[in-house]
Order: C-alpha cells, then structure tokens, then sequence
C-alpha cells in the first residue's frame, strides 16, 4: 500500500502504460508468493516462521471426529439415525424430528445439516431454493485420488485449477497422493465425455479407474433461515469449489449464527439480520467466482463461448468491472493484512478484495482502460511504490534462498526423523 490507500497494483497499471504486453505480471511484481509456488518451496522458514499466508487442506472426517469428541465431552447428547418424519407446531414451528430408529427428537432451534437434500428448510419448510444455474453453469463433477511420488517430483504448495473444453480440474496435493476431479457442465458434456476427457488429463484408464460422480446445484435458499430452523452448507447454498468456499460458508454461517443467536421469542429482526449476511456472502462470491469465467477469452468450445455471451450478471458484478475499468480500487480492504486476518467481521466484509479481482482480471489479459488519474499529479507517491516494488523483489529473494522445499516441510513434521512420509495428515 503507498499513498493514500492506493494498492499497488495501481501502480503497476501506471508503470505499464501504453505497453501493450507488461513488463512483468501483476502477481510477480506485486506480490512475494509467486516465485515461491513455482519453485515449490514451503510457506514457512526451517525454524517455524511463518513467510507468506497459507491455508490448511485436511481430513474432513478425521476433523468432524475430532469435534464429535469435544461436543459430547460438553455435554452434547450424539445420536446417530435417519431422519422419518417432521413435526411441526400450529405456527409452522418445527416441533419435533421423528427417526426411523423410534426416537422423537424435540427441540427449539433446528440447524439444517443435510446436504443437497435440504430435509428441513426445503422439504419440511418449503423454503424456495433459488438456482442460479444461469448465472454459473458447471453442475456436475468426476473425481479421484492419485497416487504421486513425491520424493521424485516435490509437492506442490498451492491447488490448481485447470481449465478444461467444458469445465475446470483441480489438483490438490498431499503427502503421497493428490485430489483431482473435473468440474464440467452436464448441458455441455455427457459424464461419459467428462470422464474420457479427465482420465486424459492424468493417463488414467477409464474403464479401471474408480470415480467419484457428483452432481449439484448452484444456488441458495430464498432465506438461510426459516421460523426456527436454520440451514447450513449444503442445505443452504452451494457454488461450485473453484474459490473453495465450502468450509468458509460453514464457518461464516455458524458465526453470524452465533452472533445473531435467537431466545425462544425468535426476534425476526434478528433472523431477517441473518439471512441478508448470508445472501450478501453467498452473491458477492458467485459473483467472483462468475468473474473467472466471464472474461476468460477462450471460445473454442460451445461452454467457452457461453461463459463469454449467455451468462446473467449482476448489477453489484457490473458495477465492480466498470470500477475497475476506470482505474478504481474494486473492494479497499479495511485493514493491514495482520488486521484483516485476525478480525472474522473485517473478513467477512471485504471478502473478495482488491487484490482478488487484480489477480484474476489482470491474470486474463484485462487492464484498466487508463491508470488512476490521481497518481499522475503523486510524484512522490510513485517514487514510493517504486521503494514497494523493489522491496517485493528483496522479499522474493530471501525466501528462494531461504526457504525450504514444500516437501522437506511436509517430511520434517510429518515423519520428525526424516525416514519417510506418512500417508495421511495435514499440509499447509
């Protein structure tokens, strides 16, 4: 940041005029990861600092376990049926859940866990889901494990998304193997093709090659929550993973949650407060995510093409592209990053930053139609960013020098004394 609140890569939009090619990409010259992940090097130092943010990829199960066990050491009753019938009170109130197992399970608050079914908001509740198919079209995916040597080629210390004829495939590395599957659209591709297509991404055998098939909807609840049952993940919203928002709209979800939390009068502003959180949260990320797609130049497929013609965009996405058109800073983070990331509600509001649409605009071939007119009368300001832009380079240069491999990381702390990887765990 230089100046008053104008992010670098404002800078580099100057530095860049009337180049018709960058002198250097916007992610290498603003920012210290990328020469990182391409060295696949590790987001810490030997002795545990951390040198750059980073994320956790882990076991979902092994993480609901592990939490099952702290709720019932407090005392939280775990019961494990399936679902027969709902019973609900005169006001349309849910009253009590009727199991299969004979149990008749009473309660005042429901929280709707139940996937795409959505048993109780939509079903019970007959709450309206709203899809927004026409707004992102992939619905469907193929997945597997693959088995990678590690030792032989590193691991990589980031998730990649690659685009395919009618979707995108992701690639996430852990110890011994990576999880890969292909997000595709079924009104463009038939499963069959989707598989043919992936087992060439890897050299998979198709007929011997076990997959995971997977289809979803995109969309949300007209409201998250309902009289006195709220939805959660799943049952609630769901935009395909090319951003990974999965676990952050759980998270997020049980947070506002918690902060707009009802007595048995079930105040309605309080749920009215909730549901705008969650509709706000939920379109501004479709709406980034729709982003990816829309100003991708790929046309050489018929998906490509109605990526780039037939998709229904936003007001709030129209007005954040002519924003950054003009030169304007789409989305000004509140904080310094230490700030921003310690503080759940300053995330929570300025989720998708600056930088976000930076990254993924500028990394399609979109600049601003001019720079910030307002640096041109900043000398100093410039000669500032200039100090910045130098400073990420150092930066670059001490970690590739300092930093270890993603691999050696992952080796130290999942096998201490170096005789080999575990196969299962965690990794940054």
């Amino acid at each position: 940041m230089t100046g008053i609140r104008i992010p670098l890569s404002h800078y580099w939009v100057l530095r860049n005029e009337g180049r018709s090619t960058p002198d250097e990409p916007v992610d290498y010259a603003c920012y210290r990861e990328p020469f990182v992940m391409d060295a696949n090097l590790a987001p810490r130092f030997r002795d545990g600092r951390p040198a750059v943010n980073y994320a956790w990829h882990f076991d979902a199960q092994l993480v609901a376990d592990y939490l099952r066990r702290i709720a019932t050491r407090w005392g939280v009753k775990h019961v494990v049926d399936e679902l027969a019938s709902v019973e609900k009170r005169p006001d349309g109130y849910i009253k009590a859940l009727h199991t299969r197992g004979g149990r008749v399970l009473e309660g005042g608050l429901f929280v709707d866990c139940s996937g795409f079914r959505a048993l109780l908001i939509n079903q019970a509740l007959e709450e309206p889901f709203i899809d927004m198919s026409d707004h992102l079209l992939c619905d469907s995916a193929v997945a597997t494990p693959l088995r990678h040597d590690d030792a032989r080629f590193g691991i990589e210390p980031y998730t990649s998304a690659i685009a395919a004829r009618h979707g995108w495939i992701w690639k996430t590395p852990m110890p011994g193997r990576f999880g890969t599957g292909y997000v595709y659209s079924s009104r463009f591709c038939s499963q069959d093709q989707a598989i043919r297509e992936f087992s060439s991404q890897w050299g998979l055998n198709p007929e011997k090659t076990p997959f995971n098939r997977i289809r979803f909807r995109v969309g949300r609840n007209r409201r998250s929550w309902v009289k006195n049952c709220v939805s959660i993940g799943l049952s609630s919203c769901f935009l395909e993973p090319l951003e990974s928002s999965g676990i952050y709209f759980i998270t997020a979800a049980i947070y506002q949650l918690a902060k707009h939390f009802p007595d048995t009068t079930f105040n309605p502003v309080l749920v009215d407060r909730f549901n705008r959180e969650i509709e706000l949260m939920f379109d501004d990320s479709r709406d980034f995510i729709q982003a990816h797609f829309l100003t991708s130049s790929r046309d050489d497929t018929p998906f490509w093409r109605a990526n780039g013609h037939d998709l229904k965009v936003s007001d709030a996405l129209q007005d954040k592209l002519t924003t950054w058109k003009a030169g304007l800073t789409v989305n000004m983070p509140v904080a310094s990053e230490e700030a921003y990331y310690g503080n759940f509600e300053t995330e929570f509001r300025n989720f998708w930053t600056n930088s976000s649409y930076y990254c993924v605009l500028a990394g399609m071939g979109w600049r601003p139609d001019q720079p910030l007119a307002t640096l041109k009368y900043r000398p100093s300001s410039v000669a500032r960013a200039e100090d910045a832009f130098q400073r990420v380079k150092l930066q670059q240069q001490v970690m590739l020098r300092g930093l270890p491999s993603h691999y050696e990381l992952l080796q130290q702390r999942h096998h201490p004394d170096g005789m080999g990887l575990a196969r299962t765990g965690t990794s940054p």
